[in-house]
């Protein structure tokens, strides 16, 4: 099934918000503490990871970018999943996720002659 990284950034983000009241319900109809600290640190940083997409989104369909603004946001983007390290609790998500974008031409071949050279 495919699934839109926008509107899971947006559900993500918005569950934080209230990720107090969330665990606790939770937790007390579990009887014990599933929702920890920790399983939100991983969804915190899972929603920092489509929030990149998600500004890249709205600069596109919010402005008319010219290519240069494009290659701009390409760059960035490929820059800020490059910068997981190999302990990061993510980095097989972010891999596929970097995987996926290099798959269009256009874009490998912006990003090996901007990000690599």
């Amino acid at each position: 099934m495919p699934v839109r990284w926008g509107s899971t950034y947006k559900l993500s983000r918005d569950t934080y918000i209230y990720k107090e009241i969330i665990s606790d319900l939770y937790n007390n109809a579990m009887g014990v503490e599933i929702l920890t600290q920790d399983l939100w640190d991983i969804a915190q940083a899972f929603c920092s990871v489509l929030g990149i997409f998600d500004k890249a989104t709205y600069f596109s369909y919010v402005y008319q970018p010219t290519i240069n603004d494009v290659v701009v946001k390409i760059v960035e983007i490929v820059a800020e999943l490059s910068s997981y390290t190999p302990s990061h609790h993510l980095l097989d998500c972010v891999l596929s996720m970097k995987l996926k974008l290099l798959k269009y031409s256009l874009i490998s071949q912006i990003v090996s002659n901007f990000c690599y050279s």
